[in-house]
């Protein structure tokens, strides 16, 4: 903490570049669930700590279905499967999460689906990227208000830092 990265730079160059949530529409995530399902869509999370984890919560009818009936499928835009990388964990009573986790900062950026299914039945579907929960943060505050500014400060390194590991990343692979 006596010598932080950024403390040769000027206030002007740690200023982060200023976003609008009309222009990251694409990084918006899509929910979809059946008329029937037994499953909805709560919440979802960004964990930042040493490696990147986004948490989805959802809450389910356990008159309908139980905890061990719920499987789930996670792709990518291609269709590649993804699941290697996830786990579900009961949250509360009638709730559970699926986290994805140690996802590279090249990743960010990268749309993925998670399908969740009981008893047989696909119950509903969740389109996003990682970025999706910048998104969310800069359409819910869309301007500097003095309580959300470290969040939306955090949010958008976040989304920066995503677009540098794409260039490095492109040009480590040349």
């Amino acid at each position: 903490t006596d010598y932080l990265a950024n403390c040769d730079l000027s206030d002007e160059e740690k200023q982060l570049n200023d976003y609008n949530a009309s222009d990251y529409e694409i990084y918006k995530q899509n929910y979809d669930q059946t008329s029937e399902s037994a499953i909805s869509y709560y919440g979802s999370s960004l964990v930042l700590e040493t490696n990147t984890e986004v948490k989805h919560y959802f809450t389910y009818d356990s008159t309908k279905i139980s905890f061990e009936d719920i499987v789930y499928t996670c792709t990518d835009s291609s269709g590649n499967d993804y699941a290697e990388n996830i786990e579900i964990k009961k949250w509360g009573e009638n709730g559970f999460y699926i986290k994805l986790k140690n996802i590279p900062p090249h990743f960010y950026s990268k749309r993925l689906t998670v399908t969740v299914s009981a008893g047989g039945e696909e119950q509903c579907s969740l389109s996003f990227t990682p970025v999706s929960y910048f998104y969310s943060v800069l359409n819910a505050y869309p301007e500097d208000d003095g309580v959300h500014d470290s969040l939306r400060n955090v949010v958008k390194a976040y989304y920066q830092y995503g677009l540098e590991a794409n260039v490095y990343q492109a040009n480590s692979s040349n």
